[in-house]
C-alpha cells in the first residue's frame, strides 16, 4: 500500500504548492518517527471485490469525466470547494462515487480512500483485468491481504497530515513488510512474480495508474479491460508493487 516499492505522488493540501524543501532533513526524521504496531497475530478478514465496471464517469457525450474528478479531487491544484462542487453536480455525481471509495467498503472502486490520503487499488485492478482467471484472483487476494496487514500496522500509529508525516507513513509500512507482515509481503510478491499482471495494474505513479486503471472500472463502454493484455507474456508485463497499491498524500479528500 504505502511501501518503497512504490513511487508515491504527493498530492498538497488545498491552497499549497509544494511541501517545503524535501532536502531539509524533515523527511528523514519523519522516517523514524512511528514504528508498526505488533502484527504478528494478524488474521486477513473476508476478500472485498473490486466493484464491478460500469460506464459511471462516461458524460452524455460519450467522453470520460474522471480527469476533471481528478483535477478538483486528488491533483496538486485540488481545491475542497472545486470538489465539493463536482461532488454535488448530478451528472458528476456517480462518477465520483466510483472512483473513489473508502478501503472499508464492501466493493472497491480503482482508488481507495485511507481517510488521511489515498492509494491505488492494485488488487481490484487484477481482478478486474482478468475477471476469468481464478489465479489471478487468488493473487488479488494476497495483494489486498498485504494492504491490510499494513493498515493495521501502521494506521493507528502513523497519522497522515502533510508529506513529511507521509513519508514516516511509507517508512512505517516498509518495516511491516520486513516484520509482522513478512509473510503477507512474500505471498503477494510471489503471486504477482508467478502469474504476472496486467500492465496497468504495475504502473509505478499513482497519476499513470489513475489514467489507465479508471477507465477500466468507470467508463466500461469507452474501454475494454481485457483489451491490450497479453495473458500469456507474464515476463513481458511489468509486475504490480509489492505492497497493495500506489500511494498518494491527500489530507483533505473524503
Amino acid at each position: 500500500m504505502v511501501t518503497g516499492a512504490s513511487s508515491p505522488q504527493p498530492l498538497p493540501p488545498e491552497g499549497d504548492a509544494s511541501f517545503g524543501d524535501s532536502t531539509s532533513g524533515g523527511e528523514t526524521d519523519a522516517a523514524s518517527s512511528c514504528h508498526p504496531s505488533d502484527v504478528l497475530t494478524f488474521v486477513q478478514g473476508s476478500y472485498q471485490p473490486a466493484a464491478a465496471p460500469s460506464a459511471a464517469c462516461l458524460g452524455t457525450d460519450g467522453g470520460g469525466l474522471w480527469e476533471d474528478f481528478y483535477e478538483a479531487c486528488l491533483g496538486p491544484n485540488k481545491k475542497d470547494a472545486n470538489c465539493n462542487a463536482y461532488k454535488e453536480t448530478p451528472s458528476n455525481a456517480a462518477c465520483a462515487t466510483c472512483v473513489l471509495t473508502p478501503y472499508t467498503a464492501d466493493q472497491l472502486g480503482p482508488i481507495l480512500s485511507f481517510g488521511q490520503f489515498v492509494g491505488a487499488n492494485v488488487a481490484g485492478c487484477i481482478e478486474v483485468t482478468a475477471p476469468t482467471d481464478p489465479t489471478a484472483l487468488q493473487c488479488a487476494k494476497k495483494v489486498q491481504a498485504l494492504t491490510d496487514c499494513e493498515n493495521a500496522a501502521c494506521q493507528a500509529n502513523c497519522p497522515v497530515t502533510d508529506q513529511v508525516s507521509f513519508t514516516g507513513r511509507q517508512h512505517c509500512a516498509e518495516l511491516a513488510d520486513q516484520m509482522g507482515c513478512q509473510s503477507f509481503a512474500l505471498n503477494a510478491a510471489s503471486c504477482q512474480t508467478d502469474a504476472g499482471v496486467a500492465a496497468p495494474c504495475g504502473s509505478a505513479a499513482f497519476k499513470a495508474f489513475y489514467d489507465v486503471v479508471v477507465p477500466l472500472f468507470c467508463g466500461q463502454l469507452a474501454v475494454d479491460a481485457a483489451a491490450g493484455f497479453d495473458a500469456g507474456g507474464a515476463d513481458a508485463l511489468p509486475k504490480a508493487p509489492v505492497d497493495g497499491g500506489v500511494p498518494a498524500f491527500d489530507a483533505g479528500t473524503d
